[in-house]
């Protein structure tokens, strides 16, 4: 009773949690399910990011797959107005690792006048579902990111040029496989260096501007263990034990002026880094810049105020104590002279490259991603070598200079400092060998062919396309916003032909479809109203097709055009009402069908084969006579007789479903019928389908096994009844000769006996 009790009062208590809350908690669970079932397919896609949103393209552009609000992903702090055009992000850099995620990082732009924020944050997205997963807290100001696949790692590059800790910069290293643990830490400065040698026999190393970050960081699964970072604020390269996070050494860059580093890149073919050096230069018109000092207490282009400084390169190298500047205010000047090669094994220089074909010869390295190329975007944008990387430890070799026809800007001009060629992106995918060149400057593009540039001095092919405007322009005449980080930009695919450049004046973003060739290069579609501070190309090549699926058509050469599909069919009109038939008399009877015709007489059943001799070890070889081929030509002749039959039955069968009547009711009227539709055309076979006719093949197969079959079976009877005989025979031959032998030695032993009894009397006749 009492477990009676207990259950019934579960059961209500059950009963009553589903009324008062309308839900089975368990369905709770669908929410996991419907989480990776239902949802945007975000590979091999194209990543916008904007101040106000992030929208997610199909590979052509003709798709958005998925946008995601600004507000939602940077929220403005409680009591703050959010103002300006990135009201709600101020994206710096976005990365993939591939497989999972996707992260950005992001400074906090809010309140009046855009001041800072509190804090940068990485934002971080799926690359499966393509929503926001979390806000991870960093440094103040995470400028730059590095995905580092080989090791599931994110290296984050801090610079705060408010600190006032005495820290210039350091770097940051998330796992991209736990978020929540703490980030590890490589602080640039930490490490006790010595003063690098003295640049010139009389004079003293130049003190360094203090800009405040450390630089960029070389990782390469080549040299798995460690990693080499530059500083724009110290003349070494140094080496960072990735497992340790320290810095092992600090590697002098001893180049004759080079007080600093800052862009660079690397070739896994020779390990060898490829370092943008700063140097220090003079103001004024008659300067190496160009251009008026600010004067004092007044900063120049990228911020720094003017100071007393020692010029060691270019056309006033020897110049002491002239008012100037050292690091990035120099770029574009003459000071500016090139790019240093280091070897990253033997940690020494190995080479000096400056362009050949300009005047300015500052430039910046960028490695093609097999790393068969490296590329000097020089800083007036007229020309861009390019150098191919010999062996390890040898100076790479000058290959050609690629002619751009990017806007010079004169000397003095404050839009010199920053690179003509903003950006390149390349693809090389066995069948494609192209790369990409943009400008700020201007708006075209340049797409060169790579695989041409095979021999000393040949230029490759290469075709211009115009990025035209589409809306109207309330920025000024250049598709992309100049200087800092607003520079224009180019992003491509991988497994497919298109590249995207953005031109973030006009909120447009240009499709560009390679095709097969740089011939084939065509402007193919222009995505319109959507800014774009940052791109990126993203895909997990984890999933079980590589993660392709929208690439649109890219995968060999330009898609066909897409045309709308066309409009439907109008609906048929209704039939109009039919009036009542009239009563109609009642149609005579249908005569009887005739009865069909009398089948065919079957043809006659050709005789029996010829039984073989022998046993069952002489068949096969009794076969291959011409008796035997006789009786498998007469099995075979029984099989088609019997095909025929069957086919003829089946052709009755059909003439008679043909010709049968309809069966009509002529008891009840009933309105005429239409008249019947015409007969379809005849084609060929039609009495028979495929199935019947295959049914009779292999009806006419089993009846020809069946009859070489009962052949065997009497030919095997006749041998078995002729072996019987021979033994019976035989036997009988044995008892009879038994039998005479048996009579003619009874008939010796009687004469013996005979004898024996004559001899026996006549001994005893004399005594009788």
């Amino acid at each position: 009773m009492k477990v009676a009790v207990l259950a019934a009062l579960i059961v209500g208590s059950g009963a009553a949690g589903v009324v008062a809350t309308g839900k089975d908690s368990r369905s709770l669970s669908d929410k996991s399910d419907y989480y990776w079932y239902d949802h945007a397919q975000v590979s091999d896609t194209f990543w916008i990011f904007s101040g106000d949103h992030v929208k997610m393209f199909s590979a052509d552009g003709l798709t958005t797959i998925k946008t995601l609000r600004g507000s939602d992903i940077c929220p403005c702090a409680a009591g703050v107005t959010c103002k300006g055009r990135n009201k709600q992000c101020s994206f710096r850099d976005v990365v993939s690792d591939g497989k999972e995620f996707v992260f950005a990082s992001e400074q906090r732009t809010v309140g009046e006048g855009g001041t800072d924020g509190e804090g940068g944050t990485i934002e971080i997205f799926s690359l499966i579902t393509g929503v926001h997963l979390g806000s991870v807290p960093t440094c103040r100001s995470p400028y730059h990111i590095d995905q580092v696949v080989h090791r599931d790692e994110l290296w984050i590059y801090c610079w705060d040029p408010k600190v006032t800790d005495g820290r210039h910069g350091n770097i940051q290293i998330l796992s991209t496989n736990v978020w929540a643990v703490k980030h590890s830490e490589v602080d640039l400065f930490g490490y006790n260096a010595q003063p690098s040698p003295s640049p010139a026999p009389t004079e003293t190393p130049t003190p360094v501007s203090k800009f405040n970050f450390p630089g960029l960081a070389i990782l390469d699964a080549s040299i798995p263990n460690d990693a080499y970072a530059t500083s724009l604020s110290s003349p070494f390269l140094y080496r960072i034990n990735v497992h340790s996070r320290e810095v092992t050494k600090a590697i002098p860059l001893n180049h004759t002026g080079c007080v600093g580093s800052y862009k660079a890149s690397m070739s896994p073919l020779n390990k060898h880094a490829y370092l943008r050096c700063s140097f220090c230069c003079s103001c004024g018109i008659t300067g190496d810049t160009g251009r008026a000092c600010p004067g004092d207490d007044k900063t120049d282009v990228w911020g720094m105020p003017q100071k007393k400084v020692n010029v060691l390169t270019g056309p006033n190298a020897g110049r002491t104590n002239v008012d100037g500047f050292c690091g990035e205010e120099c770029y574009g000047s003459k000071a500016d002279i090139g790019v240093l090669e280091m070897d990253l094994i033997n940690e020494v220089e190995v080479g000096f490259h400056a362009p050949k074909m300009t005047e300015n010869k500052g430039a910046e390295p960028v490695t093609s991603p097999k790393g068969d190329l490296v590329f000097l975007k020089g800083n007036d944008g007229s020309y861009c070598d390019v150098l191919k990387p010999a062996g390890q430890g040898s100076k790479s070799t000058y290959v050609t200079s690629i002619k751009l026809d990017f806007t010079t800007v004169v000397r003095g001009d404050k839009e010199a400092t920053s690179v003509a060629t903003s950006d390149v992106g390349f693809i090389q995918d066995g069948t494609r060998d192209v790369a990409i060149f943009a400008s700020t400057r201007d708006d075209f593009v340049k797409v060169v062919d790579l695989s041409k540039i095979s021999q000393l001095g040949v230029e490759p092919p290469i075709k211009t396309l115009m990025l035209e405007k589409l809306t109207g322009n309330a920025y000024g005449d250049s598709g992309a916003n100049h200087g800092g980080y607003k520079a224009r930009k180019v992003v491509c695919g991988v497994g497919n032909s298109y590249c995207w450049v953005n031109s973030d004046k006009w909120d447009q973003l240009h499709v560009i479809n390679v095709g097969k060739d740089v011939e084939s290069a065509v402007v193919e579609y222009v995505v319109t109203n959507t800014p774009s501070s940052q791109m990126l190309y993203a895909r997990n090549y984890f999933a079980p097709d590589g993660g392709g699926g929208n690439g649109g058509g890219g995968g060999g050469g330009r898609p066909p055009p897409r045309r709308p599909p066309p409009p439907p069919p109008p609906p048929p009109p209704p039939p109009p009402p039919t009036p009542p038939p009239p009563p109609t008399p009642p149609p005579p009877p249908t005569p009887p069908p005739p009865p069909p015709p009398p089948p065919p007489p079957p043809p006659p059943t050709p005789p029996p084969p010829p039984t073989p001799p022998g046993g069952p070890a002489m068949i096969m070889s009794y076969l291959n006579t011409a008796a035997g081929i006789s009786i498998l030509n007469a099995a075979a002749a029984a099989a088609t007789a019997a095909a025929s039959q069957a086919e003829a039955a089946v052709k009755r069968v059909n003439d008679a479903i043909r010709t049968r009547p309809r069966n009509t009711d002529s008891q009840s009227p009933s309105p005429s019928p239409p008249p019947p539709p015409p007969p379809p055309p005849p084609v060929a076979n039609e009495g028979i389908s495929p199935a019947v006719t295959a049914g009779l093949v292999m009806s006419s197969v089993a009846l020809f096994a069946s009859g070489l079959t009962m052949t065997l079976h009497a030919v095997l009877w006749r041998k078995a009844q002729a072996v019987v005989h021979f033994r019976t025979s035989a036997v009988k031959t044995k008892a009879t000769s038994r039998a005479r032998r048996t009579a003619s030695e009874e008939k010796k032993l009687g004469s013996v006996r005979l004898a024996l009894l004559e001899k026996m009397c006549g001994n005893l006749q004399p005594h009788i």
